[in-house]
């Protein structure tokens, strides 16, 4: 074929040939694997899909700090008390044990003493339980002996064979001073979580609430630091670590925390673990007299028989310190020392604040006239 005519100097050639389609998709997808592996090494070079570096925390805020130290201290005189049953014995003549309760207890002296709540060791005393077991901070375990109860104040002592210098004795403050919206911690094992520490505040004082056996227990701390089942027995704090309280109910509903929680002060402690130690019982004071229901007092001033409330004795016991003071049957106790009895509760709260052989001065109206006898208290039982 002869070559067309064109301008001087001017080459023609063939057109090329069309592009092969399968070569533009292997070009398509080399690009897409590129961009894919491209993305993968950034993605990775700045951080996402790896572990990122860590920001260093800097010192804990000075509040932070004590309440660390509060507990690491603490939480050594705080043990778990488990109440236990002999599921079996054993080949080996061991005994297999299954937990039946669970509560909190605070190491009392170096001699092995614990403290805990009466209802949460109260199966071993009625022997629905085979024991009780205390497990240590260290996680040492030790089986419990009870060494005495108080009911009326939901307060109970056990005692351990442990080591020597291997117990660590509650340090102990003063519920006297106590002002509500100060703070509180909470150390104990609630749900069996043991060495839980919960924080608050104190909600309230002199809170009256009703014991296992149906009595008042007058005094109470109220505190909004989280106190569950589990807690009972063990102790509340000041901002100091001194123990102010022993945690022993809630008030909930449903059972559980409700930003009600009651601790029996450590002053009525301070009082009632030295008489368990030694008698395995309190010496409950009193004057030795019989009282008449308040409703009878009630009805007295409502015919005009009496002039104002009070308690009025209706037999003076022989033998006794109210007989040996001079206290008479119909006489209106209307004061102790300097605070008003109006009812029987105003009565036993007083007398629970003393001791056996405390001298107090009763203020009586007999005859319309008003009298100051002083007495010495004396053991009830």
């Amino acid at each position: 074929m002869s070559e067309l005519p064109g301008p001087p100097g001017t080459a023609f050639s063939r057109p090329p040939a069309p592009e092969s389609p399968v070569r533009g998709w292997l070009v398509g997808a080399l690009v897409v694997l590129v961009g894919v592996l491209l993305y993968r090494i950034v993605d990775a070079q700045i951080g996402r899909g790896a572990p990122r570096t860590v920001t260093p925390r800097g010192d804990l805020a000075s509040d932070e700090e004590t309440t660390v130290e509060l507990f690491e201290k603490a939480t050594l005189s705080v043990v778990s008390i488990n109440t236990v049953v002999v599921a079996y014995r054993s080949q080996d003549q061991e005994d297999r044990l299954l937990p039946r309760g669970t509560g909190s207890g605070i190491v009392w002296d170096e001699h092995g003493h614990i403290i805990t709540n009466f209802h949460v060791i109260k199966d071993v005393i009625a022997g629905k339980s085979d024991g009780a077991v205390i497990t240590m901070a260290d996680g040492s375990r030790h089986a419990a002996s009870v060494v005495g109860f108080d009911p009326s104040h939901d307060l109970a002592v056990v005692k351990i064979q442990a080591p020597v210098g291997g117990l660590f004795p509650i340090t102990l403050g003063s519920a006297d001073d106590l002002r509500v919206g100060q703070k509180s911690f909470a150390i104990g094992s609630p749900f069996g979580f043991a060495a839980s520490l919960t924080t608050g505040i104190i909600s309230g004082i002199g809170r009256e609430m009703t014991s296992p056996i149906g009595n008042n227990i007058y005094g109470l701390i109220q505190t909004d630091a989280a106190i569950n089942p589990g807690n009972s027995g063990g102790p509340l704090l000041d901002s100091s670590g001194r123990l102010i309280g022993v945690n022993t109910m809630i008030y909930s509903p449903s059972g559980a925390y409700a930003g009600l929680g009651f601790a029996v002060p450590v002053d009525t402690v301070n009082r009632i673990v030295p008489q368990l130690i030694r008698f395995g019982r309190v010496q409950t004071p009193g004057m030795g007299v019989s009282i008449w229901p308040d409703s009878i007092v009630a009805g007295l001033i409502s015919r005009g028989g009496l002039s104002r409330r009070g308690v009025l004795i209706q037999k003076v016991h022989s033998s006794t310190s109210a007989d040996s003071a001079g206290l008479k049957q119909d006489d209106l106790i209307i004061g102790i020392d300097d605070q008003v009895i109006e009812n029987a509760n105003d009565l036993h709260k007083v007398l629970d604040q003393h001791t056996v052989d405390d001298n107090i001065k009763v203020h009586i109206l007999r005859d319309n006239k008003q009298l100051e006898i002083p007495i010495q208290l004396q053991a009830l039982n």
